[in-house]
């Protein structure tokens, strides 16, 4: 495997376990930025944490899909190239709610 895994967990438990993901995109939630900001995190990121604002995760397997998880806000962490978020809600695909 040469590209990032990703985790998103809710308190209601895992939305999401993908592998072969070329790279995610967050929205940070940092009072020094007025509207946020994004960050991209791709294979071999060095670790961090990132506080995220509420709206959409995208993610870019490595065939090429981008698949978009709307997040209600909370945590990623990147680590071991392995990104796990931790959001109190997150919707993925047409409408699936968990």
């Amino acid at each position: 495997m040469s590209g990032l895994s990703l985790e998103i967990v809710t308190p209601h438990g895992r939305v999401l376990s993908e592998t072969d993901v070329a790279k995610v995109v967050v929205r940070r939630f940092e009072e020094r930025f007025a509207r946020g900001g994004q960050v991209i995190f791709l294979p071999h990121h060095g670790s961090e944490t990132v506080h995220l604002g509420e709206g959409p995760l995208l993610y870019v397997s490595e065939r090429g899909d981008t698949v978009r998880v709307d997040l209600g806000g909370g945590f990623a962490e990147i680590e071991r190239d392995t990104v796990t978020v931790l959001a109190p809600s997150a919707t993925r695909g047409a409408g699936e709610a968990r």
